[in-house]
């Protein structure tokens, strides 16, 4: 499921307006598997309150087909929290998948003046618990919030090939992730052809004691004031996914 919830979860780096909020707004997307069709995606966010402040409640919510629930089914609810400057301030995930039930919490808050402290829980079927609380010096975004940062990305002088860095937390860990700006390209959506920037998630992995990067997914914003994702090309451990909006 992490490759699949984080073609929503990367892009990265710059805070230049709030394309990423919009009350009400919910974005639709199709999975498909080849000629397949996999599931359906929505990315829903509506105004909510935190503690007495005001905040953006921003839920992806991802569900397989009947067909293909035959050989993986997915339910999967994921639900953050965030201020208006996209903040990060609580995450929820409740994932059944097959099985498996995982629920997932994290709580984000400052820490002095520069850093950010993650408080991060997972909880198995079983009823065992993973707990972890850590301190970094930047940021700590989970699957959700990281796209509403990614959407705000100032590209104006990025060249091909830049790499942005951002932490994100999952399944109760910390990891420090790469995106590759990879230019600009044209896609067909909704029987419209889009102007996109594209951008590269990769994850690194040791081969014969040599360091190499693999991709994980591909992505394709749309070039324009609402900077939407509107495609995502996923390599799978054993197949290719598509995510494309409708």
């Amino acid at each position: 499921m992490k490759r699949i919830a984080l073609f929503f979860a990367v892009l990265t780096v710059c805070l230049s307006s709030l394309a990423g909020l919009t009350d009400g707004e919910v974005i639709s997307y199709t999975l498909s598997l080849g000629f397949i069709k996999g599931g359906e995606a929505s990315l829903i966010t509506k105004k909510t309150n935190y503690r007495g402040k005001e905040a953006y409640e921003v839920s992806l919510i991802v569900s397989t087909t009947k067909a293909v629930d035959k050989l993986f089914s997915i339910r999967d609810t994921l639900t953050t929290t965030v201020t208006s400057d996209i903040e990060p301030l609580f995450f929820t995930k409740h994932c059944f998948e097959n099985d498996d039930i995982v629920y997932e919490t994290a709580e984000f808050s400052r820490e002095g003046e520069n850093d950010y402290r993650g408080r991060l829980m997972k909880r198995y079927k079983e009823g065992d618990e993973k707990r972890l609380d850590t301190i970094c010096p930047r940021p700590i975004y989970d699957m959700v919030s990281l796209v509403l940062y990614a959407r705000n990305i100032d590209l104006e002088n990025a060249v091909e090939g830049q790499r942005f860095q951002f932490s994100m937390a999952d399944a109760a860990v910390v990891e420090n992730e790469n995106l590759i700006y990879m230019g600009r390209s044209r896609v067909k959506v909704a029987g419209e052809q889009k102007d996109c920037q594209v951008f590269s998630l990769v994850q690194p992995y040791t081969e014969k004691g040599k360091s190499k990067e693999k991709e994980l997914i591909r992505i394709f914003v749309s070039d324009d004031a609402e900077r939407i994702p509107v495609q995502m090309d996923i390599n799978l451990p054993v197949s290719k996914a598509r995510a494309r909006m409708r």
